[in-house]
């Protein structure tokens, strides 16, 4: 099983292709829960677009008895 959150806003967005991965960019804080999402084994995924909004699915598996 896993757990599965999505997050959505209908706020300014911005376009994925300027988020470069380094602590400078305007969107570190989303590179962060991506790498959080893959330490503990799943995903996450973000979709966005200026003038559209932003969505972030994260999935991750729940291990029995942790």
């Amino acid at each position: 099983d896993d757990l599965h959150v999505i997050i959505v806003d209908d706020g300014k967005g911005f376009d994925p292709a300027e988020c470069h991965g380094h602590d400078a960019s305007p969107h570190f804080g989303l590179l962060h829960m991506r790498k959080r999402a893959e330490m503990a084994g799943g995903r996450c995924i973000i979709t966005s677009a200026p003038e559209r909004g932003t969505r972030v699915e994260i999935h991750v598996p729940i291990t029995a008895g942790e």
